[in-house]
């Protein structure tokens, strides 16, 4: 369990880096495009006028849909079973808001979700387990990139399990974690109205669930999440857009 554990950190890791990278990459690239010299000596002293950018500012609703996969150890009297695997399709609606700092690319993100899921495990026909639905708050920030945001979240999740031996339900309790999710957002194409704005997000989040012991057996699951989302919001509020070029 803890290898299982230690290659969902790094598969998580190895997204955020890339992700870090491209912000990096994006912002050098913008500094270079800004460090060009004009096209006359004379244009390089007029004032500049200001220029609307859309901005990420504003809050948003959401649907999300996409695939789990947890392993659980079970351990008990000094032995343990690594790696119990259960995978299963995830989906949710969510809510949040997003601020991006005047005159920078850095944008405060924030969320609430609520998801349901069918991953389980079986023993046929003997014990069936799995998370059935639960909540989660995220945190984080993103780097504006045009019509593209990477970002990085952390958060806290509670979920509801569901477990029963040969068809009879047995006490099942929630569930509670710490996880961090890596992805990035895109604008989809505008709708015509000047705030309302659709974006597409692809992101992985990895959850390290607290341990639960009955009696002499303890259960320490974890999880890694891919799903896609699709947010509808009012983007670019206020009049944070206007900057100099």
């Amino acid at each position: 369990m803890r290898d299982q554990k230690q290659i969902g950190w790094f598969s998580l890791y190895t997204l955020i880096v890339a992700l870090a990278l491209i912000a990096v990459v994006g912002a050098f690239s913008a500094k270079a495009e800004g460090l060009k010299p004009s096209a006359s000596p004379a244009a390089q002293f007029a004032p500049d006028a200001p220029v609307a950018v859309r901005t990420w500012t504003g809050f948003y609703v959401g649907v999300n849909a996409g695939y789990g996969m947890t392993t659980t150890e079970i351990s008990a009297g000094g032995g343990s079973i690594d790696g119990i695997s259960a995978h299963g399709v995830v989906y949710g609606v969510s809510a949040g808001v997003d601020y991006q700092f005047p005159r920078s690319a850095l944008v405060a993100r924030a969320r609430a979700s609520y998801d349901w899921s069918n991953v389980e495990f079986a023993i046929n026909p003997i014990f069936k387990a799995g998370f059935k639905e639960g909540w989660s708050g995220d945190a984080g920030l993103g780097y504006a990139m045009g019509t593209a945001m990477p970002y990085i979240l952390v958060g806290y999740t509670e979920m509801k399990t569901e477990a029963s031996i040969g068809g009879t339900a047995l006490p099942s309790p929630d569930l509670a974690g710490k996880r961090v999710t890596g992805g990035i957002e895109w604008r989809l194409p505008s709708t015509g109205n000047a705030l309302f704005q659709p974006t597409l997000a692809l992101e992985a989040t990895y959850t390290a669930f607290d341990s639960k012991t009955y009696g002499p057996v303890t259960f320490e699951p974890d999880d890694l999440t891919v799903k896609a989302r699709i947010n509808f919001g009012f983007k670019g509020l206020g009049d944070t857009a206007r900057v100099a070029p």
